[in-house]
C-alpha cells in the first residue's frame, strides 16, 4: 500500500502544477478590451468580403487575431498588444 501512495502522490502533484484554466471566449472579449474590439473589427471585415479584396492583409490579421485570442485564453496582459498591432 504504502509503496501505491507515493507514486499517486507524484502523479496528482504533477498533473495539478501541468493544468493551466483557460479563459472562455466571453471571459476574454470581458476581460481584454482591446482583444475584444479586434475580434469585432475583424468579424466585420469578414463580412465585408476582405479576404476577396485583400487576402494579404485578412490572412495577415487572422494571424494576429489567432495570437491574440490564444495568449488571452492563458491570461497573459500581452494579448491587449498584440490586438492593438493586429488593429493597425
Amino acid at each position: 500500500m504504502k509503496k501505491l501512495v507515493i507514486p499517486c502522490i507524484i502523479a496528482l502533484c504533477s498533473t495539478a502544477c501541468t493544468t493551466t484554466n483557460m479563459l472562455t471566449e466571453q471571459e476574454i472579449t470581458s476581460r481584454y478590451e482591446s482583444v475584444a474590439e479586434f475580434q469585432q473589427a475583424f468579424n466585420m471585415a469578414e463580412t465585408s468580403n476582405l479576404k476577396i479584396l485583400s487576402p494579404t492583409h485578412y490572412e495577415q490579421a487572422k494571424a494576429k487575431l489567432e495570437q491574440a485570442m490564444a495568449s488571452a485564453k492563458r491570461g497573459k496582459e500581452s494579448s491587449e498588444k498584440i490586438a492593438q498591432e493586429g488593429m493597425e
